[in-house]
């Protein structure tokens, strides 16, 4: 049996090193000979767009307080979009017109959805949902390349319930896809942030957080970044893992569920939502459902619009670059005042 399980170990060995050994082979070439037949243009920006963050030891990196940006992205020679925004004395987008004298509070985290890239400050969803409803201010706790694990982070350490001046209020999560590699750390968002992340890991049926990601996992973070640098792996998406499986799909739900919890405990009212974002396809759309089936075992309230409308159609999204467009976010939050009857 020892034997067995050593030769096993022994394979394995010599056919990541051979995979590893191929692909900078590969890699090699490619960046001397083929680069220039495969290279894809790519948009840029201007201004000061996305440039006033720091690091930080729990969030990995947050945006700076007090801060007015604005800038262009282009594409070849097409104007993406010309956004500006400001962020408050805590490093959160302002909603504007969310007047503090209305009576209850919405709380959005997230991502660069919940955040608006792309957008200003007034076409936000946090925006829309305090202008479709009119009795609630918006507060924008998202930013570009958050995912669940930041959610956690920030309702555990940021005090937000300080900063919210309403005693009474909803919180919603908007969740989209791309959400599980950013709690399970992939390579695909390793690349994105260099492993500036929080990283919690079950253990005996417990959520740990571990720390930042690259300092959990350095061995990783090390193959992530030499693969992430190969121009072949680059350009053909090969990452790890190569496949989704039930452990990242728990991983995700377990977080989601410690965001509800610390909602709950935090401002005393079970008013916390994940909002499940429409989904670009197919594939998408069916691994979600396992996020949606441990939201229904564990009771985590949900609102599901993985077919509410295309976010690739014509108007959902900004060209050349993915975000929701002003008109999407108008869309989304009038449904979800229209399904909890606000």
């Amino acid at each position: 049996m020892f034997n067995k399980a050593k030769a096993f170990l022994v394979n394995i060995s010599i056919s990541f090193i051979t995979v590893t050994i191929l692909l900078v082979i590969i890699g090699f070439f490619y960046d001397i000979y083929f680069r220039k037949f495969f290279k894809k243009p790519v948009p840029f920006t201007t201004g000061t767009l996305f440039k006033d963050i720091h690091s930080d030891t729990l969030l990995g990196y947050r945006p700076n307080n007090n801060v007015f940006n604005s800038g262009k992205k282009i594409f070849l020679d097409t104007l993406i979009y010309n956004m500006a925004y400001h962020l408050d004395g805590h490093g959160h987008r302002v909603t504007p017109d969310s007047l503090s004298t209305n009576k209850k509070f919405a709380a959005f985290l997230g991502c660069s959805f919940t955040f608006g890239d792309g957008l200003n400050d007034d076409e936000t969803i946090p925006f829309y949902f305090s202008k479709n409803t009119k009795t609630f201010k918006g507060y924008n706790f998202g930013y570009s390349g958050y995912g669940p694990n930041q959610a956690l982070i920030k309702l555990q350490h940021d005090s937000l319930n300080k900063i919210i001046s309403q005693k009474d209020g909803i919180c919603f999560y908007i969740f989209i896809h791309d959400h599980i590699n950013r709690t399970i750390g992939s390579m695909s968002n390793f690349m994105i942030n260099k492993g500036k992340a929080p990283c919690f890991e079950i253990e005996d049926e417990n959520l740990v957080y571990k720390g930042l990601f690259k300092d959990a996992h350095p061995q990783r973070s090390s193959i992530y970044k030499r693969m992430g640098e190969n121009g072949f792996c680059r350009y053909f998406n090969i990452g790890h893992p190569f496949k989704l499986g039930d452990k990242h799909f728990e991983l995700t739900g377990r977080v989601l569920e410690e965001v509800s919890k610390e909602f709950q405990k935090k401002f005393s009212n079970d008013k916390f939502y994940v909002v499940m974002y429409p989904s670009i396809n197919q594939k998408d759309y069916e691994a979600d459902e396992k996020i949606i089936e441990y939201l229904k075992k564990k009771k985590i309230k949900y609102l599901d619009y993985r077919k509410l409308f295309n976010p690739t159609a014509k108007g959902y999204n900004i060209p050349h670059d993915g975000h929701p467009t002003a008109f999407a976010n108008d869309v989304l939050t009038k449904q979800i005042i229209k399904d909890l009857k606000l």
